[in-house]
């Protein structure tokens, strides 16, 4: 008795087996087609995602060049309001083209330098001092070394 309960253990767990096998086969497969149809979905959307990012890079880019042109347009305008002024041609004459009145005389004279960026650049006599001072470091750095 105990060799006919044996084998049908044994059939009992390779039916078993073969329902597993053929589960996880199905799962596998599942998975497959809906990596695939991902996969060519996405396939299906890139041209149009990249024509869109391209055309919002567009849009992008005229809106820029339209800002620009309307902040031209702005100070061309206030240019003409100033240029049907006698007084600023007068002012503009004098300051550009050294142009006066008869008997008249200019003096022009120099525009000051800045005193921001005289503070931020070392003088020439300031550079030559801070070479010399550098000097001895390097040298007692090299002979300890």
């Amino acid at each position: 008795m105990v060799s006919n309960q044996q084998p049908n253990r044994e059939q009992k767990y390779a039916k078993k087996r073969k329902r597993n096998k053929k589960a996880t086969n199905r799962q596998f497969a599942i998975i497959a087609i809906a990596i695939g149809t991902f996969v060519l979905s996405l396939t299906a959307l890139l041209p149009q995602a990249t024509s869109y990012l391209e055309s919002r890079q567009r849009y992008r880019e005229i809106k820029t060049s339209y800002e620009q042109a309307e902040n031209q347009q702005a100070t061309l305008e206030i240019q003409l309001k100033k240029s049907q002024d006698p007084n600023y041609i007068q002012q503009y004459a004098r300051e550009k083209y050294f142009l006066s009145h008869p008997g008249e005389v200019l003096l022009v004279l120099p525009t000051p330098p800045n005193p921001e960026l005289a503070e931020a650049e070392p003088s020439f006599i300031e550079k030559i001092l801070d070479f010399f001072r550098l000097q001895p470091e390097t040298k007692a750095e090299t002979e300890a070394g």
